[in-house]
């Protein structure tokens, strides 16, 4: 398995404050950001991580993902708020096996099959016939192009232990990727349980977390919804 970001926005930090400093016009030009002492711009954007995401959404990756199985790829692409390029079987076979799951009878199967699949093409059967017999967990590549945002909102479940393990080591590879290029953001791509102190799936019981994670009773969720049902606060958005 192998993860690496082929391209991301250059002045992060930078475009994150200028972006969210929009509705103060005229203040200070992107340059003006870009000047601004790094203490200054780590307090600024400290700031913004509990106030309106959309800032987030203007810095980019671009991951290649590959030596994954297929199975993951077709969870990885159900979050739409991404774009995806993908080897294709259509036009290619595949050179790398299968993802190793550690389980010996799946393993067995996969050998069966991709032996087949290698028969199949040497006597002349296309590859985009031959395919459909291939095992979802042969190996594979991708490349996933993602906003900082939505990198940040997709981490908080797919680290957590609920997740499919693949998923979980491809997403811990993700982050400290992104961490070695900007290590601000090692607290901002988090998972949901350690950002918020609540867990995002109350349901799962074997998790081995969960003694450490608030659980919310019915009780004090129905307060809080009363509490917010009779509050009549108007925020003042002159406040940084």
């Amino acid at each position: 398995m192998k993860v690496e970001i082929i391209d991301s926005t250059v002045f992060a930090l930078e475009m994150l404050i200028y972006t969210k400093q929009t509705r103060l016009q005229g203040e200070r030009s992107f340059q003006d950001v870009v000047d601004m002492q790094y203490d200054e711009k780590i307090a600024i954007y400290e700031g913004m991580k509990d106030t309106i995401q959309s800032p987030f959404e203007f810095v980019d990756f671009t991951f290649l993902i590959a030596g994954v199985s297929r199975s993951f790829t077709h969870q990885l692409v159900r979050t739409r708020n991404a774009s995806y390029a993908q080897e294709s079987l259509r036009a290619v076979k595949p050179t790398q096996g299968c993802y190793d799951h550690g389980n010996p009878d799946v393993a067995e199967a996969q050998e069966i099959i991709m032996h087949r699949y290698e028969d199949m093409v040497k006597d002349g059967v296309p590859y985009q016939e031959a395919r459909e017999m291939l095992p979802t967990g042969v190996k594979t590549s991708i490349l996933m192009k993602v906003n900082l945002r939505e990198l940040a909102k997709m981490a908080e479940v797919r680290l957590c232990t609920r997740t499919a393990g693949e998923y979980q080591q491809v997403f811990k590879m993700m982050k400290a990727e992104v961490v070695k290029i900007y290590p601000w953001l090692e607290d901002y791509i988090e998972v949901y349980c350690v950002k918020y102190g609540i867990c995002c799936f109350p349901r799962y019981e074997e998790c081995p977390v969960r003694a450490g994670v608030v659980q919310p009773s019915m009780v004090a969720k129905e307060n809080i919804k009363l509490l917010w049902r009779d509050a009549n606060h108007v925020a003042d958005p002159s406040i940084r």
